[in-house]
């Protein structure tokens, strides 16, 4: 019986044979069917057929349907396919489609496209060495290359011959920072005994031209002569050589010695002083000999005698020289430097310390400038430094500051970290400044009450030297304060009226009418008017001002003419002040105005033409002149007076009898071209106070 099975999915579908049948229903409406019958072979041909059609050829692929063999090929068309190859070195390997030829030391790689052969033509060309040969040369030559091998893989090989150096004789070294080599002959290896005396050097190379004396006396020339004709040897002599012929022309010691006109004796030829000779000439072992004295130091060790090389070398104790010392000395002007602090009452006493007892005041090293506000830093106890919160180069006071300036930081918001300061970093745009403790205001003595600086420069400070004035202080725990001391230049409001020179009554101050400039007087009521009626507009006509005030009607801005008088005792009430602000002159100025050298006498200065002076010394060395006493010096008046020391230096400078210094007058430093600073302050017209900051 024949088994029917529905099929309703073609994967449902079992392998069949050829004849087997397959009954395909055709729904011909909602209500009718019709069935048809067909055998698989048949459903196998058309799906063969329908499978056939759909492989079509493309650019790169070419199909052959074969019906009666019911298979399907597909081949690659030639050039059209593009696939991945494999490139192996033995190594390494790489799965690419393009292989790329890259060349290498001494390969050249080159590709070439063959269109009519539809290939690629790759040629491999070897661009390094290949032969070598030797150059030919005149002469006889040695050749460096030894041969040219060929290696398994078909390379060649340069065998080159070594250079090398037969015997001492010569030397061979690498020059040129090695990229030269150089041969040279050593002459301190050759022997002048090993040359061949078969052949000896000729008489015109130096040499003799003979290997045997008889020979080369012939041919050198040489022959006996005079009363040496039978020398053979230098022990055959039977007359001494004269001293034209290299002898001494005598057989004896003495006849020798006069006739070589040697040194036969010494004698000392000083006038005054110890003799270097002991004895002019000694016969010692039969041999004259002159004899000198040994140098050595005395018993008290004063001179050190010693050796140095072939010199005798003498040298001084100075400590020595001074225990030796007694009784009183002159040292003809000369000055002791560097002396310690003093410590016993015998002690000598440095200037500065007895400047600093005689004055009160501790006097420091000068200052470029001083602050006028706080310092943007942050201060370091450790290192004693204020460092600058942001980058930049220290300016203070319109002054930029250079490596190891001093400065006096005198405003900081914390008071212990005021003091005297040493620039040590300037600061850039990518640094902040640094300013450390000077080294003589970095400990608790040196920072206390009376310490005074001079500070050089600034917008605000310059000219004014300040005193620190807490006392008992610990650095860096203390606030400290520092108050002007004294300014070059009279600050507004600074002086009141019984700070100003007396004068009698009915005076007024000034200079009468005359010819040049000249000193402050006092001024009669005629001179005043004249000197009134310069003036170019309303003018005070000469002659009394007599006017009755009380008969006039007041007016608003009166101007006055002709002769203008206010009787005896009168009074003017409720007048107006000058308009505008009153400039000081004079004496007051801060100008600084150049004093002329006297080098023999007194040195002249006018404390009304300025405060502050400059005395540049001319002089030649020791040349000594007074600083005069100060004409027109007026109490309250201060200032400082620069001493610029001559080219030579070592001049003098003397004081007049109205300069109040310290007991013992300082000296001005001797140094060519040193600058010292003489601060003074007026106690009165005849008493200058002063202290002298060296260079």
């Amino acid at each position: 019986m024949v088994a029917t099975k529905n099929i309703t999915d073609l994967n449902s579908l079992t392998t069949l044979a050829a004849d087997d049948i397959l009954l395909i229903v055709d729904r011909l409406s909602s209500t009718s069917t019709e069935a048809k019958q067909i055998t698989w072979a048949n459903v196998q041909e058309v799906i063969q057929d329908i499978v056939g059609s759909l492989a079509t050829d493309t650019t790169t692929l070419n199909f052959t349907y074969d019906d009666a063999n019911a298979t399907l090929t597909a081949v690659v068309k030639n050039n059209t396919s593009t696939q991945k190859s494999i490139f192996h070195d033995g190594t390494t390997s790489s799965t690419r489609q393009e292989g790329r030829f890259v060349d290498g030391v001494g390969i050249n790689v080159e590709v070439a496209d063959n269109s009519n052969n539809d290939r690629a033509d790759i040629t491999v060309k070897n661009t390094g060495v290949v032969a070598a040969e030797n150059n030919s040369v005149t002469g006889t030559a040695y050749e460096f290359l030894s041969a040219v091998t060929v290696e398994s893989d078909g390379s060649k090989t340069l065998e080159i011959r070594p250079l090398k150096i037969g015997n001492g004789g010569l030397s061979a070294t690498y020059t040129d920072s090695n990229n030269s080599l150089t041969l040279d002959i050593d002459a301190s290896t050759i022997d002048i005994n090993d040359l061949d005396t078969t052949n000896p050097l000729a008489v015109s190379v130096g040499g003799t031209g003979a290997n045997n004396p008889a020979t080369a006396r012939t041919n050198l020339g040489v022959a006996k002569s005079g009363a040496n004709t039978d020398i053979s040897a230098i022990s055959g002599l039977t007359t001494a050589l004269t001293v034209s012929q290299g002898g001494t022309g005598d057989n004896t010691a003495s006849g020798a010695l006069k006739n070589l006109l040697g040194l036969n004796s010494a004698v000392g030829v000083g006038a005054s002083g110890e003799q270097v000779v002991y004895k002019g000439s000694d016969l010692v072992s039969g041999s004259y000999r002159c004899e000198f004295k040994g140098i050595k130091s005395t018993s008290h060790n004063y001179i050190t005698v010693g050796t140095e090389d072939s010199d005798i070398a003498l040298g001084a104790n100075p400590n020595t020289i001074l225990d030796g010392i007694s009784g009183t000395r002159n040292i003809g002007g000369a000055r002791i430097s560097n002396a310690a602090t003093p410590l016993n009452s015998a002690d000598l006493a440095t200037k500065s310390y007895v400047d600093a007892q005689t004055t009160g005041l501790d006097i420091k090293e000068s200052v470029r400038a001083a602050t006028t506000s706080d310092l943007a830093a942050t201060y370091a106890s450790a290192g004693k430094t204020l460092t600058a919160n942001s980058t930049g180069v220290i300016s203070v006071d319109g002054e930029a500051l250079s490596l190891d300036d001093r400065l006096l930081v005198k405003d900081q918001a914390t008071g212990s970290e005021n003091g005297i300061y040493a620039v040590t970093t300037i600061g850039d745009a990518s640094t902040a400044f640094v300013i450390t403790r000077a080294t003589d205001f970095d400990g608790n003595s040196e920072a206390s009450a009376g310490a005074f600086t001079y500070v050089e420069a600034g917008t605000a400070n310059s000219g004014k030297s300040y005193v620190q004035t807490v006392r008992n202080v610990v650095l860096d725990n203390t606030a400290l304060t520092f108050s002007v001391f004294g300014e070059s230049a009279i600050g507004t409001n600074s002086l009141a009226n019984n700070k100003l020179q007396q004068v009698s009554e009915a005076t007024i101050k000034g200079r009468a009418d005359a010819v040049g400039t000249g000193n402050v007087t006092d001024l009669s009521a005629d001179q005043l008017i004249t000197i009134l009626n310069t003036a170019a507009t309303n003018k005070v006509s000469s002659g009394r001002v007599d006017i009755d005030i009380s008969v006039l009607a007041p007016k608003a801005s009166p101007t006055f003419e002709g002769t203008v008088t206010i009787p005896t005792g009168a009074s003017i009430a409720g007048f107006a002040k000058l308009a505008g602000v009153q400039a000081f002159i004079g004496g007051q100025s801060g100008a600084v105005y150049d004093l002329t050298d006297n080098v023999s006498g007194a040195v002249t200065i006018d404390f009304a033409l300025a405060n502050n002076f400059k005395l540049q010394l001319t002089g030649t060395t020791s040349n000594t002149r007074s600083l005069g006493n100060p004409a027109n010096a007026v109490a309250g008046q201060s200032g400082i007076i620069t001493i610029v020391q001559s080219g030579t230096g070592s001049n003098l400078l003397t004081y007049g009898g109205n300069w109040d210094l310290a007991a013992t007058v300082p000296s001005i430093s001797n140094d060519a071209n040193a600058v010292d600073t003489l601060a003074y302050y007026c106690i009165s017209s005849t008493k200058i106070r002063a202290v002298i900051v060296k260079d």
